[in-house]
């Protein structure tokens, strides 16, 4: 299922990318989970 790549075929820029993408979704999802309350106050 997963495709191992040679060092120099992967994009360094894209994995970091990928890398803070998933990084901000989880602080969302901490914040998300740990303050519920605050989607009742204020509900976007």
């Amino acid at each position: 299922m997963f495709i191992t790549t040679a060092k120099s075929q992967r994009i360094e820029q894209i994995d970091l990318l990928r890398g803070s993408a998933i990084l901000a979704i989880l602080l969302v999802n901490i914040f998300g989970f740990a303050l519920p309350q605050l989607a009742y106050v204020n509900p976007v």
